[in-house]
């Protein structure tokens, strides 16, 4: 994945509950965010449970990738969910440590969103001091696997080339 760095840029590659994502005032819900950016070359990662028993938590990082990388430039992004944690990965490094799960939202089933949208501070929409012309997201492309028992999983394969998905 690669996106435009640029202010009002929204890029997101997450994942919610099939059984319904609400915000307050609704059910027990997880949010996964396995890559989400602002417009900086930074991003974050979050595992969010919404609506939990005490009130809505999550847990997070943001990542600065180190000097001289890019995002402009194709990375992976990745998460690992074994029962109870999810790890967020960066081009196959560790992003932080692990995230510990509730139950609730270890034992729903999720669906992969791949994103961009525009907004400024995290609001939909808000076009203050936006000044690029066309903001894009490309997805080169996404592998999905379960592992099978102790397993370990199968190596990544090679990207396809000439496939990309540009969201505007």
């Amino acid at each position: 994945m690669r996106w435009d760095v640029t202010t009002g840029s929204w890029p997101a590659f997450w994942m919610i509950p099939v059984e319904g994502h609400t915000l307050p005032g609704g059910s027990e819900q997880g949010e996964w965010d396995i890559m989400e950016g602002q417009g900086q070359n930074w991003y974050q990662t979050h595992a969010h449970d919404w609506n939990a028993p005490g009130g809505s938590t999550y847990c997070g990082y943001q990542y600065n990738p180190p000097g001289g990388v890019n995002l402009t430039d194709y990375h992976t992004y990745g998460m690992l969910w074994t029962s109870g944690t999810i790890q967020f990965y960066f081009d196959n490094a560790a992003v932080g440590p692990p995230c510990r799960l509730d139950a609730t939202i270890d034992a729903q089933h999720y669906f992969l969103i791949l994103a961009s949208q525009e907004g400024v501070n995290w609001s939909y929409g808000n076009t203050s001091g936006v000044s690029a012309s066309n903001i894009t997201a490309d997805f080169n492309w996404v592998h999905v696997w379960q592992l099978n028992g102790s397993s370990p999983p199968p190596p990544a394969p090679t990207p396809p080339s000439g496939l990309t998905a540009t969201v505007n």
